[in-house]
C-alpha cells in the first residue's frame, strides 16, 4: 500500500460551431480515472474537476476550474487543484495554463509538506512562508492549439525553471505538435478530439504525452509514456455533466 500512495503523490505532482476546447459554463463537472503504472504495480485514482468561474474581460474568456482528487491512504486525505484555461474567440485558440510563476511555488510547497509528513516531521507555517519567500521562477507553461491547425501543425516550445536555495529544477514542453483529429470513444461517451503529442522534459527525465481534447469539453484522455508502448500513466474522462439552462 505504501508504494501505491508513493506512486499517488508522484503523478499528483506531476489534463464545430464550438470552437472552444473547454466548457464556458459554470457548475460543468468532468469525472476523470486515472491509472498510475510503475512495473508491474499500478494504481488507480479518481478526480473530480468543476468549473467554478468563467470571467470575460477584454475579448478572452478565463475558465477557472477546480480539481479534488481523494488520497485516503496518503499524508493528505485529499489534493485540492485549480487549473485555468483561456479561450479567445478573436483566434479561436484555446490555452491550457499548466504551470505559472504562482502555481510553481505552491506545488514546491505542497510536495515539501508532504515529504514533511512522509517522513513523520512537523512543518510550521512560519517555515513554509520562508521556504516559499525563497523559490524563484522564471517562465511559465503553456499549451495553445485552435480548430483550425491542421495536421503537423507545430507549437512553440516552452519552459520554466524552479530555483530553490542551491537547487534548479527545468520543466519542458518540446516539439508539441498537432496530429489531426481523431474520434475516440471513453466511458463518458464518444467524442471528436484534436489530437496533440508532446514531449514532458522535467530535468533530463522525458515523458511522452498524448492528449485528446474534445470541444465545449476539455480534455478526454491523457496518456503518458516513458517511451512508445510503455504507459506510466492514462487518464480518460468518465462523466461530463452540464447544470441545466
Amino acid at each position: 500500500m505504501k508504494k501505491i500512495t508513493a506512486l499517488i503523490a508522484a503523478a499528483l505532482c506531476f489534463t464545430g460551431a464550438s470552437a472552444q476546447y473547454v466548457s464556458l459554463q459554470q457548475g460543468t463537472t468532468l469525472d476523470y480515472k486515472t491509472v498510475i503504472y510503475q512495473g508491474t504495480d499500478s494504481a488507480e485514482i479518481e478526480t473530480k474537476a468543476e468549473v467554478v468561474s468563467v470571467k470575460e474581460a477584454d475579448g478572452k474568456f478565463t475558465v477557472l476550474t477546480q480539481e479534488t482528487t481523494p488520497i485516503p491512504d496518503g499524508p493528505f486525505k485529499e489534493k485540492i487543484d485549480t487549473a485555468t484555461v483561456v479561450y479567445t474567440p478573436a483566434d479561436k485558440s484555446t490555452t491550457f495554463v499548466l504551470s505559472t510563476e504562482q502555481s510553481a511555488r505552491q506545488d514546491m510547497i505542497d510536495m515539501i509538506k508532504m515529504q514533511y509528513q512522509a517522513a513523520g516531521q512537523f512543518v510550521t507555517e512560519g517555515d513554509l512562508s520562508t521556504i516559499f519567500s525563497s523559490i524563484r521562477v522564471k517562465g511559465e507553461l503553456t499549451l495553445t492549439v485552435n480548430a483550425d491547425m491542421k495536421a503537423g501543425t507545430k507549437l512553440p516550445n516552452k519552459s520554466q525553471r524552479i530555483i530553490v536555495d542551491q537547487q534548479s529544477f527545468s520543466y519542458n514542453i518540446w516539439n508539441a505538435v498537432v496530429e489531426g483529429t481523431e474520434t475516440i470513444t471513453v466511458p463518458a461517451g464518444t467524442f471528436e478530439c484534436l489530437k496533440v503529442s508532446f514531449v514532458n522534459k522535467v530535468d533530463t527525465q522525458k515523458i511522452f504525452v498524448t492528449q485528446w481534447f474534445a470541444p465545449n469539453v476539455g480534455t478526454v484522455k491523457t496518456v503518458q509514456e516513458v517511451k512508445k508502448g510503455e504507459p506510466v500513466l492514462t487518464q480518460y474522462l468518465t462523466a461530463f455533466n452540464k447544470p441545466q439552462e
